[in-house]
């Protein structure tokens, strides 16, 4: 009786002991793959990305300033430092919901904010195309990346050639003419990338992309 009260004792321990084994081992893998790690554990099973595409106007304009969110304060010293641009503010934020692996196509009319208010009249408009050809998140990697294969933005903005007389007065003749980026990009996953720049016409003043892609885990 005692001897089998004694092996049961030994084989409850040595029970015990794996299981201590077991979770510290699996303690130490989780301490080994670190956050990257868990972070691409993450991205690999996302079903979906949310993509913000934030629009800056980065410009010397004496009345230009604004203000940015928290999230894209360094984006914005990098925009301030590279250009030598002191002002830095949010024109327009475009959000969207992707599948992994698909493609992306959008259009509209932006708001005249893009400029400064009295740049253009209240009549105009403009007006902005946005695609991306392909939309590819790796989560294979510590640090999971989103490639936008044949990225595209632009702007059909509005720009002055000429007067015409009506009654007694003058109007402007305006003519649209586009701006804008093409580029394949690769972006870490989850922090602000500046895309590109391009000018629209203004001394000292530019439109600066600035995405965020982040993954969204369907339950």
């Amino acid at each position: 009786m005692y001897k089998f009260q004694f092996k049961l004792m030994v084989f409850a321990f040595v029970i015990i002991a794996v299981c201590v084994v077991s979770a510290n081992s699996a303690a130490a893998q989780d301490s080994s793959i670190g956050s990257g790690g868990r972070a691409a554990m993450a991205a690999a099973s996302a079903d979906n990305l949310d993509l913000q595409l934030y629009a800056l106007v980065a410009s010397n304009t004496p009345g230009e300033a604004g203000t940015v969110p928290s999230a894209l304060n360094s984006v914005a010293r990098e925009i301030r430092s590279t250009f030598q641009i002191r002002e830095v503010r949010v024109a327009a934020i475009l959000q969207y919901r992707v599948e992994n692996n698909d493609r992306l196509e959008a259009s509209g009319m932006a708001n005249s904010i893009l400029t400064a208010p009295s740049a253009f009249p209240p009549y105009t408009t403009i007006n902005y195309g946005f695609s991306i050809a392909s939309i590819k998140l790796n989560g294979d990697t510590a640090r999971p990346l989103v490639q936008l294969t044949g990225f595209r933005f632009s702007l059909q903005m509005p720009f002055q050639t000429g007067t015409t007389k009506v009654g007694d007065t003058n109007q402007p003749l305006f003519d649209y003419r586009g701006v804008g980026i093409a580029i394949g990009v690769t972006l870490p996953l989850g922090e602000p990338s500046i895309i590109g720049s391009f000018t629209i016409g203004k001394v000292d003043e530019m439109v600066v992309l600035v995405m965020v892609a982040k993954p969204v885990k369907e339950r």
